[in-house]
C-alpha cells in the first residue's frame, strides 16, 4: 500500500513551469532520494506534498492515518517554542509523557496510609500506563538524539532564541527522529551535521520504520539510505529502483537507449519525407499523401523527443605547468596560534606529484588551520613543513573568501577582476559555469551558495594551478555539477589536496586520507572505504560507541588505554547490575499490584527511581571516563 501518491501534478511561477503533469508513489517503507538540478522544483514538491504550497494542476493523497515530519532548509519556524531551552524543546516530542509524570509525582507526594483504595488504583494504573509508554526511557532517548546531531550536555539548557540557523535545524532534526512520524520528508538534512552526525543520520533511516522522501547532494549518503531515486530533470520526474550508484548506471543506460530509438527514427523520417518530396508531385502521388498522413499522424502520437541533457557546467582543469614530484614532507609538525594550545600534531608526510589527498575529520579540529599552514599563512608552531618546488596554488575557501561580497560586484567585474581578458571572452567562460545572459550583470552578495561555488571554480581553473588546495569544494553543489567536478578532479594533471565530508567524492578520488582525531592528523594509504575496512577509524568508532550507547544495550565495549580501565570495567558491571535490578523491580511490582499490596508497590516505586537515577548517573560516569581515555 502506498502511504503518499502524487497524480499529474503541476506547479508553475507566473509563465514559468517549475514541473508538469508528474505522478509517483511511495510506500510504507519507501526510502525515496528526490534529486536534480539546483532550481529544478524539488524543495517545491516537498512543499506542496505538507501542504505549503498549491499546485496548478493534480493531486497529493496520503493514505488515513499517516504522519508527515517535514525538515525544511530553513527550520526556525518549525520549532515548537521559541522562548524555552534546548532540552524543552525535545521534552515537548513527548507531551503525554510529561504530563503523566507530574501527575504521578503529584499524586505520589500525596498518597499515604489513609489514601483511598480508588485513589491509590488510578497512581497504579497510571504508572503502569507511564512505564508501558516509556517513561523511563524518553529522557535517554532524548539525549541520545541531541548528541547523534552534535549538542553537547552543555548545551542543553541554550534557549532555543540563541542558536544558529544550523542548530535549530539539527535540533528539529533530532525531534523528529523521537517523533518517528509515518512520512519523513527531509530538505537537505546532512547540511548541519560533521561526519559523525551524517553516520548517526544513517544508521537511524536505514531502520526507519516508516518512509522517507529527502533531498540531498550526498551521494554516499543516499547510497547507504534510499532504495529509489526520483529524477526531477526539466519539470519531468522519473523513477528509479536502487540507491544512486545503480541510479547512475540506469539512467546512463536509459539515455543511451533513447538515443538509439531516437536515432533510428530520424533515419525513418528522413526516409520517409525524403520519398515524399520525390513522389508527391508525381505517378505515385496517392501513396505519396498516405504516407505523409501516417508520417503526420506518427509525428504527433509515437515519436520520442531527442534526449534531454541537463544545464550542466562545462570546465576542464589543467595546470600551466609542471611542478616538482615532492608536493610536501613534515617532520614532527605541530600547527596552531598559541604553543600553550596546539591544534594538531601532524604524523610524518612525504606526499607526491598527482596524488590527492583528503583531510577529514569532526568540524572544528583544525583542517582548515592545516591547509592555511600548508599556505604558509600560518606558521608552524614547532616541526618542520617543506614545500616542493614550481608550485602553483589554487585555493578554493569553504566560505568562498576569494569573493568581494563588500561590493556592488556583478559576476561578470568580479571576473574580470581577477583575470583581464575582454569582455566577450569573459562571458564566453561564465557561460560554461552556466552564467548565461543577463546572469553576468547578477550581484555576487545576491547569489545562492551554488552559484557562488560555481564562480570561485571559474575563477580559480583560470588560473591553471598545478596543486589545488579544495576547503569543501562541493557544498552547495548539485549533484550534476558535483559528478562534473569529480570527473576533473579525477583527469586533473596536477596534485589535490581537500577537505570534505563528501565521503563519495573522497572514495573514488583520494589515495591518501589524512584523519584528524584528538588533536592529532594521521596519515593513511588508500581510499575512505580501504580506510573503514582497516579500521583506522577506531578512535571515530570509540566515539561512535559512546553517542549511540544508551540507543543500543547500554553495555560499553571500550578496550582500556591506561590504568582507569579497571574503574571503566567496574561501571560496566554497576550498569549490568542496575538494568538488572530495575527489571527485577519491575517484576515484583507486577506481583504486589496483583496482590493488592498497596505499601509494597509504593515502596517498590520508590526504590525503582532510586536505581534509575543512579543508572543515568553511571552512564553519564562512564560515558566521560570513556571519552577522556580516548
Amino acid at each position: 500500500m502506498s502511504v503518499l501518491t502524487i497524480s499529474k501534478l503541476s506547479v508553475s511561477f507566473g509563465p514559468l513551469d517549475v514541473f508538469d503533469d508528474i505522478s509517483a508513489a511511495i510506500p510504507n517503507n519507501g526510502r525515496v532520494a528526490l534529486i536534480g538540478p539546483n532550481g529544478g522544483g524539488k524543495t517545491s514538491l516537498l512543499r506542496v506534498i505538507v501542504g505549503e504550497e498549491k499546485p496548478q494542476a493534480g493531486a497529493i493523497h496520503v493514505a488515513r492515518g499517516t504522519t508527515i515530519g517535514y525538515l525544511p532548509q530553513e527550520s526556525e519556524h518549525a520549532l515548537h517554542t521559541s522562548t524555552g531551552t534546548v532540552f524543552d524543546e525535545m521534552l515537548s516530542c513527548y507531551p503525554e509523557l510529561t504530563e503523566m509524570e507530574a501527575k504521578l509525582q503529584t499524586m505520589h507526594d500525596v498518597i499515604g496510609k489513609e489514601t483511598p483504595e480508588d485513589t491509590v488504583n488510578e497512581y497504579l494504573v497510571l504508572l503502569d500506563r507511564f512505564q508501558e509508554d516509556g517513561g523511563y526511557t524518553y529522557q535517554h532517548k532524548i539525549k541520545y538524539a541531541l548528541t547523534g546531531v552534535g549538542f553537547t550536555e552543555q548545551e542543553y539548557s541554550m534557549p532555543v532564541a540563541h542558536l544558529s540557523g544550523g542548530q535549530k535545524t539539527r535540533l528539529l532534526l533530532a525531534s523528529l527522529v523521537l517523533q518517528q512520524p509515518t512520512l519523513l520528508i527531509l530538505d537537505e538534512p546532512t547540511n548541519h551535521l560533521d561526519l559523525l552526525g551524517i553516520e548517526w543520520l544513517e544508521s537511524e533511516l536505514m531502520r526507519w520504520p516508516g518512509a522517507v522522501i529527502l533531498v540531498s547532494h550526498d551521494r554516499y549518503f543516499l547510497d547507504r539510505v534510499v532504495n529509489t531515486i526520483w529524477d526531477l530533470d526539466n519539470g519531468r520526474l522519473k523513477a528509479y529502483r536502487g540507491n544512486y550508484t545503480s541510479y547512475v548506471t540506469q539512467r546512463e543506460e536509459d539515455r543511451l537507449r533513447q538515443e538509439r530509438v531516437f536515432q533510428r527514427q530520424q533515419k525513418k523520417i528522413q526516409k520517409e519525407e525524403d520519398f515524399i518530396r520525390r513522389n508527391i508531385a508525381g505517378q505515385r502521388t496517392k501513396e505519396a499523401q498516405g504516407r505523409l498522413k501516417r508520417l503526420e499522424r506518427f509525428k504527433r502520437d509515437e515519436m520520442i523527443a531527442a534526449p534531454s541533457s541537463s544545464r550542466m557546467v562545462h570546465a576542464r582543469l589543467s595546470s600551466a605547468r609542471r611542478s616538482g614530484d615532492l608536493i610536501l614532507d613534515s617532520k614532527d609538525l605541530v600547527i596552531g596560534y598559541d604553543k600553550n594550545q596546539p591544534l594538531l600534531a601532524v604524523d610524518d608526510m612525504d606526499f607526491r606529484r598527482l596524488e590527492r589527498a583528503a583531510i577529514i575529520g569532526p568540524n572544528g579540529t583544525g583542517k582548515t588551520s592545516f591547509l592555511r599552514t600548508i599556505m604558509r599563512q600560518i606558521e608552524p608552531l614547532s616541526g618542520n613543513l617543506r614545500l616542493g618546488a614550481s608550485l602553483d596554488i589554487g585555493y578554493y575557501s569553504q566560505n568562498r573568501e576569494e569573493l568581494d561580497l563588500s561590493t556592488d560586484r556583478t559576476v561578470l567585474d568580479e571576473y574580470l577582476h581577477s583575470h583581464y581578458m575582454p569582455e566577450s571572452q569573459a562571458r564566453n567562460i561564465l557561460g560554461a559555469f552556466l552564467f548565461s545572459g543577463d546572469q553576468v550583470y547578477s550581484r555576487i552578495s545576491q547569489l545562492s551558495g551554488g552559484e557562488r561555488s560555481r564562480l570561485s571554480i571559474a575563477i580559480l581553473l583560470h588560473k591553471q594551478p598545478n596543486l589545488l588546495i579544495l576547503d569543501e569544494p562541493t557544498n552547495h553543489l548539485d549533484i550534476p555539477t558535483q559528478e562534473v567536478l569529480e570527473r576533473q578532479l579525477a583527469d586533473f594533471d596536477g596534485t589535490v589536496i581537500l577537505v570534505s565530508h563528501d565521503r563519495y567524492l573522497i572514495d573514488r578520488l583520494a589515495t591518501q586520507i589524512w584523519s584528524v582525531n584528538h588533536k592529532r592528523l594521521q596519515v593513511f594509504r588508500g581510499n575512505y572505504q580501504e580506510l573503514v575496512e582497516s579500521n583506522k577509524l577506531s578512535d571515530d568508532a570509540s566515539h561512535v560507541s559512546v553517542r549511540q550507547s544508551r540507543r543500543q544495550s547500554r553495555k560499553p565495549q571500550i578496550k582500556p588505554k591506561d590504568d582507569r580501565g579497571d574503574q571503566l570495567r567496574l561501571m560496566e558491571n554497576q550498569v549490568m547490575s542496575l538494568e538488572g535490578r530495575i527489571a527485577e523491580i519491575d517484576n515484583d511490582i507486577s506481583l504486589a499490584t496483583a496482590a493488592q499490596d498497596w505499601n509494597r508497590v509504593q515502596q517498590l516505586t520508590l526504590e525503582r527511581r532510586k536505581f534509575v537515577s543512579d543508572l543515568e548517573m553511571t552512564l553519564d560516569e562512564w560515558a566521560n571516563m570513556s571519552e577522556n581515555i580516548q
